[in-house]
């Protein structure tokens, strides 16, 4: 016999389970690359740098994601059959509009500037390898190699982020907002 409660969240189960992969997919290879890069340097300084850009880069793209996959509320006019003339209250719909809002303000401006965010992504990126390993440090193939490894650990992360919040919403948010609106429903009949 299956477990019910098993079967209704299987959706938010394996999607834990793949951002949890993915996120530590990116935290081995961060290890790798601190450990591999740590002759005479702390290694667990260098580590927990890049895994506070990892965080940093997951953080944007979950909330980027989250913001993109708000569900949204399908609106009944006022002139529903059977209404009796009770008042038809509608969902407050703030949160999918500032979500609309944003949403296209971002992409206007990821559309305007798409030359220059690659730029400032790896200026970033030069600047963090700087904090990472001192520009007079004997492992001069660690800096030259560095900013490439924290460009590709932001994007990386990210997109884990990105689709993280994203599928969250969709699954997540969704079904808690179904929830809301059959117990609104039942709430209402009752009266």
């Amino acid at each position: 016999m299956t477990d019910p409660m098993n079967n209704q969240y299987k959706d938010e189960i394996k999607l834990f389970i793949w951002v949890s992969i993915g996120m530590s997919v990116v935290a081995v290879f961060c290890l790798i690359y601190s450990i591999d890069i740590s002759d005479g340097l702390p290694k667990w300084g260098i580590f927990s740098t890049l895994a506070v850009i990892s965080l940093g880069g997951t953080s944007i793209g979950g909330f980027l994601g989250f913001l993109f996959g708000i569900p949204k509320t399908s609106q009944v006019s006022d002139a529903v059959p059977g209404n009796d003339g009770n008042p038809k209250f509608l969902h407050n719909t703030n949160l999918e509009q500032i979500s609309d809002w944003l949403t296209k303000i971002i992409i206007g401006i990821t559309l305007t500037e798409i030359d220059k965010i690659g730029d400032r992504l790896w200026i970033f990126s030069e600047m963090a390898s700087k904090l990472i390993v001192p520009e007079n440090s004997p492992l001069k193939y660690s800096i030259e190699s560095l900013p490439v490894f924290v460009f590709f650990l932001i994007i990386c992360s990210g997109m884990t982020g990105f689709f993280g919040g994203y599928f969250t919403s969709k699954f997540v948010l969704h079904r808690a907002l179904q929830a809301l609106q059959v117990n609104g429903d039942e709430n209402n009949q009752q009266e």
